[in-house]
C-alpha cells in the first residue's frame, strides 16, 4: 500500500510539473507572438 501510494505521489507530481513547464512554455510563446 505504502509503495503504491507513493508511486501515485510521484506521477501527481510529474503530471503537475509537466503541467506547470507546458503552461509556462505557452506564456512566453504567447509573449513572442504578442
Amino acid at each position: 500500500m505504502r509503495i503504491e501510494r507513493r508511486f501515485d505521489l510521484g506521477c501527481l507530481t510529474r503530471v503537475t510539473v509537466f503541467w506547470f513547464l507546458n503552461s509556462r512554455i505557452r506564456s512566453a510563446n504567447f509573449g513572442f507572438a504578442n
